[in-house]
């Protein structure tokens, strides 16, 4: 089966030069994240959590948007391409939402955060999973997500919306 059929409906884009740039960043960014894991104090590992967050989803977010076939590159199988669909989410917004949780649990793995509770009222993280599509998303995008901590903060934020939606608690 043809990965662009899959995902774009046949309209699979060629690889091309716009690869390189964030391939290189990625390498850089994963250098620095491994060195200040070991000798960065508390303030260099927050610098650089803030710098390659906003880098790593810059440069791979423009190849993803460009280029969402590359998500089955990340792990994402057919069966997930056609869920996602089923639930009213598109390529684009797959390939969004996967780089923006990718940067959030970047930025907790830097930071070395233990915090597994839910986010709070106002919080970005917590305004995005009370969308539907969002949801839907998470829960097939979850898997390809290293940090146990950032999963588990975003499971624990979904568990209280859903709770809240079944009249047991304040989200809406």
């Amino acid at each position: 089966m043809d990965v662009g059929a899959v995902l774009l409906g046949g309209a699979a884009g060629a690889i091309g030069g716009a690869i390189i740039s964030p391939l290189v960043a990625y390498a850089l960014t994963n250098r620095m994240e491994h060195k200040l894991q070991e000798q960065g104090s508390k303030t260099e590992r927050e610098l650089a959590a803030y710098t390659a967050n906003y880098e790593s989803l810059l440069g791979a977010h423009a190849t993803l948007a460009a280029q969402p076939e590359y998500l089955l590159l990340e792990g994402l199988a057919e069966d997930d391409c056609r869920l996602l669909k089923e639930a009213g989410v598109s390529c684009q917004e797959a390939a969004y939402l996967f780089m923006s949780f990718k940067a959030s649990a970047r930025w907790h793995r830097i930071m070395q955060s233990g915090d597994v509770s839910a986010y709070p009222d106002g919080h970005s993280r917590r305004a995005m999973l009370r969308v539907r599509k969002t949801r839907a998303a998470w829960h097939i995008l979850q898997k390809l997500i290293g940090s146990e901590t950032f999963k588990q903060r975003m499971n624990a934020t979904l568990t209280e919306i859903e709770r809240g939606e079944r009249g047991g608690g304040s989200d809406h």
